[in-house]
């Protein structure tokens, strides 16, 4: 029996499936929302000089829930937008937190969302600092770090999905100096 996505149907109902999407250009990520995250990707592609591609999607159940796992995430990662939907940061890391929001069936905590928020931000100025060369600097904030990934476990986060995240995080490259340049 056909239920019609065979022939690219998509129902607008309150059951229908809808997506939200990563999708990862040269400097950013883009949180969005669509029926058709494929197509959607495309349509962007057309307008953008940089080659993106599509880092992750999620399936969810009707507009409405679409509409508020994509909201909470932006929340999230609202530190590090770039411009709209578009936010300065890896998939990884938003790949990370929607696991743990869908996971749990709820959005997460804001607890959890200013945590994840301050860790980023740790390890950002950590790198900042191991970059300048400055190492007591940067062991002071690594320790922040340790205990905002500390708090955001005893918050819920799943250890094996953020484990992965933090880890590649911390594994890039740093980004060049000013001399570098």
């Amino acid at each position: 029996m056909d239920n019609g996505r065979s022939m690219g149907c998509v129902d607008s109902g309150k059951y229908a499936r809808n997506f939200v999407y990563l999708i990862e250009g040269p400097n950013s990520t883009k949180i969005g929302r669509s029926a058709n995250p494929s197509k959607r990707m495309a349509d962007l592609q057309v307008a953008s000089p940089s080659p993106l591609s599509l880092a992750h999607t999620w399936e969810v159940r009707g507009q409405a829930s679409a509409e508020r796992l994509e909201r909470r995430l932006h929340e999230a990662f609202s530190f590090c937008r770039a411009s709209g939907e578009w936010f300065r940061t890896e998939p990884r890391w938003i790949k990370a937190v929607g696991d743990a929001m869908i996971e749990k069936r709820k959005a997460c905590s804001r607890d959890l969302l200013e945590t994840l928020s301050s860790l980023m931000a740790a390890q950002e100025i950590v790198d900042d600092y191991e970059c300048d060369g400055d190492d007591e600097e940067a062991d002071v904030w690594s320790g922040a770090v340790d205990g905002y990934m500390n708090r955001a476990y005893r918050l819920g986060l799943p250890k094996s999905e953020w484990d992965v995240a933090f880890e590649n995080w911390c594994r890039r490259p740093p980004a060049p100096t000013a001399e570098e340049g």
